[in-house]
């Protein structure tokens, strides 16, 4: 995502700005749910054998399905352009 979001800017220098003015609020939460991933993934690695494996195991599921929810309403959002 990164290289091609840097070549965009260094082929078409407006491309960015025309994408923003009409999908502003997907990017943001797109942004928003990768700097989540980030962090989730660093809590999975660092915590990982320092909990019960059924708490991590529940953990997990749990924060996979919160961000399934969001993921789908996000989708939905975007398709019926509410």
């Amino acid at each position: 995502g990164t290289l091609v979001e840097f070549g965009l800017v260094q082929i078409w220098p407006g491309t960015i700005l025309a994408i923003a003015s009409f999908a502003l609020a997907p990017l943001a939460l797109e942004l928003i749910a990768f700097a989540n991933e980030i962090v989730f993934l660093i809590l999975f690695i660092v915590t990982l054998g320092r909990i019960k494996t059924l708490y991590s195991i529940i953990i997990i599921i749990v924060i996979y399905w919160i961000f399934a929810l969001f993921s789908g309403l996000l989708m939905f959002l975007k398709v019926y352009e509410l």
